[in-house]
Parts: C-alpha cells; structure tokens; sequence
C-alpha cells in the first residue's frame, strides 16, 4: 500500500513540477517581453525630450518620435498576458496606449500646422505624462513595489 502512495504522490510531483516549468516559461517569456518594450518605450521618451529644439526641422523630428513612442505604447498593449498574477497589468497598459495615442493626435495637432496651438499642446503634454505614470507604475509593480504618490488617474 506504501508502495502505491509513494508512486502516486512521485506522479502528481512530476506533474506539479513540469506543470511549473511551463508556467515559469511563460511568465519569463512575459517579463522579458515587458521589460524589453518599456525600455524601448524608455529610450524613445529619452531620445524625444533631447531633440534639439533649435533646429528648423524640430517639429517634424518631435512628431517622428512621438509617432515611434506612439507604437510602443500600442505594443506594449498588446502583450499576451498568460499569468493571472500580471493580468492587472493589461489595463494600466492598454490605458497608457489609449493616453498616448490621444497625446500623439494632439501634438499632431499642436505642432502639425503652420501655426503653433498652445491649448492643444498643453493638453498633449498632460495625456503623455498620464500614459508614462503608468509605464512607471507598471515597472514599480513588477519589482513588487507600490509606488509613493502615484495617483493614476
């Protein structure tokens, strides 16, 4: 009879464990995807806040960039989320990517004409520091920390 258990209970460990190993896959297929386009989305940010205003083409090099940030967001969105410990993640980036595509269409909109419009501009800004709260919101979240004085809104 001791036999028979210690059988059973060898089986159902060998199915834990390889049941495990793929759910740790997935979870770290998951988390290198997520790393790797916030950090793009990280670098394209950087990138836009260092282009040389001065130069004549400054508008059209901003929109560039924000088009490429614009992308990231939405792929960043689009994350297949396999693990129900990360599923409250799925809508603080699909809202990040809904706030950067409005801040993409209003900086269009800002600087895409002849003539500067200041009320646009403001409110593109406001949009594109809504959806990078949630980048680092996201990112504190995932190294298991709840970030101080963040209000998501």
């Amino acid at each position: 009879m001791k036999k028979k258990y210690s059988l059973l209970l060898s089986i159902l460990i060998s199915l834990t464990l390889s049941a495990c190993g793929q759910n740790t896959t997935q979870i770290v297929a998951f988390q290198n995807e997520l790393y790797s386009t916030v950090t793009k989305i990280e670098t394209l940010h950087k990138e836009l806040n260092n282009l040389d205003v001065t130069k004549l083409n400054a508008a059209s090099n901003a929109l560039n960039q924000l088009s490429k940030l614009n992308d990231a967001f939405k792929d960043l969105a689009d994350i297949d989320i396999a693990d129900e410990e990360f599923a409250y993640l799925a809508d603080l980036a699909e809202e990040g990517s809904e706030y950067m595509s409005q801040a993409y269409k209003l900086f269009h909109e800002a600087y895409g004409n002849d003539n500067f419009d200041e009320e646009n501009a403001d409110l593109a800004y406001k949009y594109l520091e809504r959806a990078t709260t949630r980048i680092r919101v996201i990112v504190s979240m995932l190294h298991g920390e709840v970030p101080d004085g963040v209000i998501v809104h």
